[in-house]
């Protein structure tokens, strides 16, 4: 399965882990300033989801009662249902919604609107475009009414479907006050095992204060890998509205509908790599028509007729084949043969049909190269020898006359 990355905001510093949700422990993880993510993730790869994390301090989870059941219209009239409750003006702030239950009442998640798109434009920056931001405190597993995890040195409490609450740990006698009777009477608190001896005490406070005995659960990771592990993915997510993130349907229609879409841009990608080739050979063959024109009138320049320089070719190098003395065709094949590999460049080619000869111009790096290669030639059973030759520079450039009916 891959791996998902999850990232836990705190005002300017970010707490992230990649994990195999169906391991269930992390493979990295790391924490720091957020302007720092793009640097500490640049080598790090995940073929998974990218899901946020917002601290419970910084979202207002709260409930409105709204009589309409159209989304519209609920959207519109939360912000002003739970215009009280804000520390801000209706406009600085980010609504999100939950679930509705009877009565007409809808979970809302409150964000403050700058600090959020701060938030967003900072993982972007690191090139990470979450698929959802969630809370975290409704991350934590709810046992009965009410469930306690605790957090480092904050104390979540989940206290139902959309609401919870976050406090400093040693505040946790307070916090447990704050719940009723029956949410305290089932009460489970959740705490990683190398912290449990630490809020002993606290929890013997809270024994004794409130007359109940709390169910302690020791876990075998700590409470940011044990929040990822239970995620809630059905939750309520903040990306919605303008900072909605649209998703791939993943039903049977979606998939076909994908593979309908990759087939057609193969097929038309297919089409334009055939007409380009055509495009291309069409000019290839252009380029070589003229080539072949013009090493026609280098090899035969008394001869004006290159209307069809095909059937000229055929008709030249056929009474070069009867003279007895080789045709050009077969003697530029076994040079060919020889030529390649050699690290010879050929320069020039020249035949003379009454004598039979062939006669190249060639460029090498040394002489020995050159001899090589008419010793090669040699034991073809051709007849070879260097013309001319020349030292320039680094280059040395020289003449090789080729005959037929040399013995090896």
């Amino acid at each position: 399965m891959a791996e998902n990355i999850y990232i836990r905001l705190a005002g300017q510093r970010a707490e992230w882990l990649i994990m195999d949700p169906a391991e269930q422990y992390p493979r990295l993880r790391g924490e720091g300033p957020i302007d720092e993510l793009g640097v500490r993730l640049a080598d790090i790869n995940w073929l998974g989801s990218t899901i946020v994390l917002l601290r419970a301090e910084d979202v207002l989870l709260t409930r409105a009662s709204v009589p309409s059941k159209q989304a519209r219209q609920i959207l519109q009239a939360v912000p002003f249902a739970v215009e009280e409750q804000l520390a801000s003006e209706i406009e600085d702030c980010h609504f999100a919604l939950g679930n509705r239950y009877d009565g007409g009442e809808v979970s809302v998640a409150v964000v403050d609107r700058r600090l959020f798109e701060q938030a967003l434009a900072a993982l972007q920056v690191a090139n990470i475009w979450p698929e959802m931001v969630l809370v975290d405190v409704l991350q934590v597993p709810l046992d009965g009414s009410a469930s306690l995890l605790v957090d480092h040195d904050r104390l979540l409490i989940r206290t139902g479907d959309g609401a919870g609450l976050s406090f400093p740990l040693d505040q946790m006698a307070l916090a447990i006050g704050l719940l009723s009777a029956a949410q305290r009477a089932d009460l489970v608190i959740r705490v990683a095992a190398e912290q449990r001896e630490g809020i002993n005490l606290a929890i013997s406070q809270v024994n004794v204060e409130y007359d109940m005995t709390c169910r302690v659960v020791e876990l075998d990771s700590d409470s940011l890998v044990y929040l990822c592990r239970g995620l809630d993915r059905q939750g309520l997510d903040l990306l919605q509205g303008e900072f909605q993130v649209k998703q791939q349907s993943t039903g049977t229609s979606g998939i076909w509908r994908s593979v309908a879409i990759l087939g057609l841009v193969a097929f038309v990608l297919h089409l334009s790599v055939l007409f380009g080739q055509g495009l291309y050979l069409a000019r290839q063959a252009q380029e070589f028509e003229l080539a072949a024109q013009q090493l026609y009138a280098e090899v035969f320049p008394n001869d004006r007729n290159v209307n069809d320089v095909r059937r000229r070719w055929r008709a030249k190098l056929g009474q070069a084949g009867n003279n007895g003395s080789g045709d050009f065709v077969s003697l530029f094949s076994e040079a060919a043969k020889s030529l390649s590999g050699s690290d010879l460049v050929l320069s020039n080619i020249n035949y003379n049909d009454s004598r039979g000869d062939l006669i190249l111009q060639v460029q090498a790096p040394r002489s020995e190269k050159m001899v090589a290669f008419v010793q090669q030639l040699t034991a073809q059973g051709l007849k070879a020898e260097i013309g001319t030759i020349s030292q320039e520079a680094d280059l040395v450039k020289g003449s090789v006359k080729i005959k037929s009916g040399g013995g090896a």
